[in-house]
């Protein structure tokens, strides 16, 4: 029994990362079938038994995401599998929505405010990354290059709001040359000042609250989970995982803008 019409299938997802993942997913699940001496079995019956081999090998949420890669191409192909997964039945955390993180942005009481609350939610960074940033890590075409754990180097999108807002701080800081960083500040003073304005406004709020809702919201709009991984900086699939579950839409769409 063959698997059919994989490249087609493979060929929706504009994520590189997706393609690659949900392809060695497949692959393997074809070497399993393969390598079966059971030619009655259906390719559900199959599916039922290659997850149930990899529970007892690798982690929930990879066993997760090999199910949540043969269930898209069991959907592809018309095919019904009801099968659940407990990789995808970790508890999120709440967060915010969108209008809430535009009520905090109308909230902040100057440009260093807006600057770093904008930043911290559409790039959904964490607090070291942000304070890492200097001044030619912000490019004009509306990237960020930030310096993830472990001292990797990435880049992440930022709308033109995000852009504009981070230029008027740094205005308004009267930036100089000799200062390289965009935001000399340490890290108990960015928690203040968050801590204040989730006083302010009334809706409480973390840093780290703020790249878990840009990530969740993103899920919700039906953003790619690679893509989520990508921007998050995560080395493992295994921990975006947690977001996949937001929606089941299928996922056609690069990272929107976040504010």
């Amino acid at each position: 029994m063959s698997l059919p019409d994989v490249d087609s299938f493979l060929s929706q997802f504009s994520s590189p990362a997706t393609r690659r993942t949900y392809k060695s997913t497949l692959l393997m699940f074809q070497d399993f079938i393969d390598e079966s001496k059971n030619s009655s079995l259906s390719v559900v019956d199959f599916a039922n038994l290659f997850i149930d081999a990899r529970s007892h090998s690798v982690s929930p949420f990879t066993v997760a995401r090999d199910g949540m890669a043969i269930k898209s191409y069991f959907y592809y192909r018309g095919i019904e599998w009801r099968r659940k997964f407990r990789g995808l039945n970790r508890k999120l955390r709440p967060w915010l929505s969108s209008d809430q993180v535009k009520t905090l942005v109308n909230t902040c009481q100057n440009p260093a405010e807006r600057a770093i609350i904008m930043t911290l939610y559409d790039a959904a960074l964490r607090i070291k990354e942000l304070l890492g940033l200097e001044l030619n890590d912000v490019h004009k075409e509306g990237f960020l290059s930030i310096t993830r754990k472990g001292g990797s180097v990435g880049t992440v999108p930022i709308s033109d709001n995000t852009y504009q807002a981070i230029m008027e701080y740094l205005k308004w800081r009267k930036v100089r040359v000799s200062t390289m960083r965009v935001f000399p500040l340490r890290y108990q003073e960015v928690l203040k000042m968050t801590k204040s304005l989730s006083k302010r406004s009334g809706i409480e709020f973390t840093p780290h609250k703020l790249r878990h809702s840009r990530a969740s919201n993103l899920r919700e709009q039906g953003v790619d989970i690679a893509d989520i991984m990508a921007l998050l900086g995560h080395k493992r699939i295994d921990t975006t995982m947690i977001y996949a579950h937001v929606t089941a839409g299928q996922l056609k769409q690069r990272i929107p803008a976040g504010t």
